[in-house]
């Protein structure tokens, strides 16, 4: 139900996306191979919030848009010898655990190129998922994309500075308004307090995310020279309270277009030999 609601609304403010496929997929070159970049995750990758309140963007999403210069856009602007599709599966509210379930259609769509960004919503819950259940879970997850996928290259991307996005807004009125309704509660609860628990419990939320990124590296080496790791570019990048949404949580589209930049490496722009 909720999934027709967000589909409605979307058709409604003419958002061009249904179950996260780029229009450009429907007017390829039939002279040219196609290639896939599917791009999985939370929230952030679908980029919630970016076109409207608590909407999926996929067309604005750091990974797979067309109004900002993505990942899906420096892949054909590189490419010029196939065409490139792209599919966003990114899932508000996804954590971990999920990712199994988007790897299995990323096998079933066969991508040539995957983008994972995960494990904001776990160190958003109370209380947070321990290390090594993430790492689990991630590792199940990459399992599926190694045994279905063999060939496809992955970039695995850190977690934002969640820590700072308190920072940055917690003294504004309408953004401690707007976390009461839910936003991230491990982080955004009682946001203007300096009790020692209410310190503690953000310290405990900045300390978890970095755990998380510490085994999704870990994770990506043991996977293989063909997952490349962004080596904690995207938990550098400084937001300000101009890059994200009304929700004062997600980016907007300048946060989006931000994460866009994300380092990818050398092999992802050039011609390699595709075997599926």
């Amino acid at each position: 139900m909720r999934r027709l609601i967000v589909l409605i609304v979307a058709a409604l403010l003419g958002v061009g996306y249904v179950n996260g496929a780029s229009p450009d997929r429907m007017a390829l070159d039939p002279a040219k191979r196609t290639v896939t970049l599917i791009a999985l995750g939370d929230s952030i990758t679908a980029a919630s919030g970016a076109c409207g309140p608590r909407i999926r963007c996929p067309d604005h999403s750091w990974a797979t848009g067309i109004h900002v210069f993505s990942v899906f856009q420096r892949l054909r602007q590189a490419r010029k010898d196939v065409d490139v599709t792209a599919v966003n599966l990114g899932e508000p509210g996804a954590g971990v655990a999920y990712l199994y379930a988007e790897a299995e259609e990323a096998v079933r769509q066969r991508a040539d190129y995957v983008t994972i960004l995960i494990g904001a919503n776990d160190a958003c819950r109370w209380p947070m998922m321990d290390p090594a259940t993430y790492r689990a879970y991630l590792d199940e997850a990459l399992g599926v994309l190694r045994e279905g996928l063999p060939h496809a290259r992955v970039q695995m991307v850190s977690i934002p500075d969640l820590v700072r996005l308190w920072r940055i807004a917690h003294d504004n009125a309408l953004a401690r308004a707007v976390w009461r309704l839910g936003e991230c509660p491990s982080l955004m609860i009682n946001p203007a307090s300096v009790a020692p628990t209410d310190v503690r419990r953000r310290r405990l939320v900045g300390q978890r995310v970095d755990a998380y990124n510490h085994v999704s590296a870990l994770a990506c080496k043991r996977y293989g020279s063909l997952c490349h790791w962004d080596h904690g570019w995207a938990h550098s990048v400084a937001f300000t309270v101009d890059m994200v949404a009304l929700d004062y949580f997600h980016p907007n589209i300048d946060g989006q277009k931000v994460l866009a930049q994300v380092p990818l490496p050398r092999a992802w722009l050039g011609p390699f030999s595709i075997q599926k």
